[in-house]
C-alpha cells in the first residue's frame, strides 16, 4: 500500500528533507520541475540551476528523470546538455536520462499511481531500459514512448484538450444565455441518452497549477516551429467566462437594493472540489472576491477542508 509504506519511510527517517543537494548520496535523482511560465513569458530557469546543480554531484551509473511539465525540447536541449556540460559525463554511456512526465491528478494521486499508465521516454534503449526497471518498483503500469519530445506533447496536449473541453462548454453556455437558456441545462439536455457527447458542464473558469499555463505553453512550444494551425483562444473563452459570471452575480446583487448590506459569502476556495482539494492555486472563488471587493461588497470566504479560509474575510 502506497499509503502505508509513505509513512514506513516518513517514520524510519528514510525520507529525508533537505536544501543542499550536495550532501544527498544517491542512485536515482527525481527532479519535480517544470518550465515557468508567467506573464505568456517562458522561463526555463530553474531547469538550468537545477541541472547544473545535479551535474556536479552526477556519478557513473547514475539515473536522472524529469517529472514536471516542460516546453517541448526542454529535456533534450536543456536539461540533458547542462548535465553532461557540468558533469563531463556522456548520457547514455555514463549516466542514464529519462522524461517520464507526472499527469496524477490532484487529490487522488496515491491511487492513480497505481492505476494509469505511467509514459517513459529516455534518451538511449539503455536509458530506457534502466528507467522501466526503476518503475517497476513503483507503478503497476507503464507506457514506453519513442523520444522525449513524445513525451513532453502527449503531456501538453492532454492538459489543453481538457482546457479546450471546458472552454468550449463555457462558451456554449454564452451562446444559451444570449437566447436566454440555461447553458447547464443545455448541455445535460445535449448529452442525455447521446453517449458520443460527453460535454462538461460549465463553470465560472478553470483555475489550478497546470490548465492556466499549459495551453499557453503548448501554444508557444509549436507555434515557433510554425506548425501549430489551431486558433488558441480556450484560455481567454475560460477567463472571459469569470468576468461574464462576475457581471451577472454584481447586477443581481444590484437589482436585490443591496446597497446597505452589501456581504456577501463564498462557498469552497480550491480550485477545484472533486476529488477534493485544499490547493488555492488561480482559485477563481479568490478571483471572484477580488472583483466583488472592488465594488466595495464584503466577502467571507468558507471551505470545509481549509481551516484557515472557515471564517476568513477578504479585507
Amino acid at each position: 500500500n502506497l499509503y502505508d509504506d509513505l509513512l514506513l519511510n516518513i517514520k524510519q527517517k528514510k525520507f529525508i528533507l533537505s536544501h543542499e543537494l550536495k550532501k544527498c548520496h544517491a542512485e536515482s535523482y527525481i527532479i519535480c520541475l517544470g518550465t515557468h511560465f508567467h506573464n505568456k513569458n517562458i522561463n526555463n530557469k530553474a531547469i538550468v540551476k537545477i541541472a547544473n546543480e545535479l551535474g556536479k554531484i552526477l556519478k557513473k551509473g547514475d539515473l536522472v528523470i524529469l517529472r514536471g511539465t516542460v516546453q517541448v525540447g526542454t529535456t533534450r536541449k536543456i536539461l540533458l546538455r547542462n548535465l553532461e556540460n557540468k558533469s563531463s559525463l556522456k548520457c547514455g554511456k555514463d549516466f542514464y536520462l529519462s522524461y517520464m512526465p507526472e499527469r496524477l491528478i490532484e487529490g487522488n494521486a496515491l491511487e492513480e499511481m497505481e492505476n494509469i499508465p505511467t509514459l517513459i521516454s529516455a534518451y538511449s534503449e539503455k536509458c530506457l531500459e534502466k528507467t522501466i526497471n526503476f518503475a517497476k518498483l513503483h507503478f503497476k503500469n507503464y507506457l514506453s514512448l519513442k523520444s522525449f519530445e513524445e513525451a513532453e506533447i502527449i503531456k501538453l496536449t492532454s492538459n489543453t484538450y481538457r482546457d479546450f473541453k471546458f472552454a468550449f462548454a463555457n462558451e456554449v453556455t454564452r451562446i444559451a444565455n444570449q437566447n436566454n437558456l440555461s447553458g447547464k441545462e443545455l448541455i445535460q439536455k445535449a448529452n442525455f441518452g447521446y453517449d458520443r457527447n460527453d460535454i462538461p458542464s460549465p463553470s465560472i473558469g478553470v483555475g489550478g497549477f497546470c490548465l492556466p499555463k499549459d495551453p499557453y505553453l503548448f501554444n508557444k512550444s509549436l507555434n515557433s516551429k510554425g506548425n501549430f494551425k489551431l486558433n488558441f483562444n480556450s484560455r481567454e473563452i475560460n477567463k472571459n467566462s469569470m468576468k461574464i459570471n462576475f457581471i451577472k452575480i454584481k447586477n443581481i446583487l444590484k437589482k436585490k437594493n443591496y446597497s446597505k448590506k452589501k456581504e456577501v459569502l463564498i462557498c469552497g476556495v480550491a480550485f477545484k472540489g472533486y476529488p477534493e482539494t485544499l490547493d488555492t492555486r488561480n482559485s477563481t472563488a479568490l478571483l471572484l472576491g477580488n472583483y466583488l471587493k472592488k465594488y466595495n461588497f464584503k466577502i467571507t470566504f468558507v471551505d470545509p477542508l481549509a481551516k484557515m479560509f472557515q471564517k476568513k474575510k477578504l479585507l
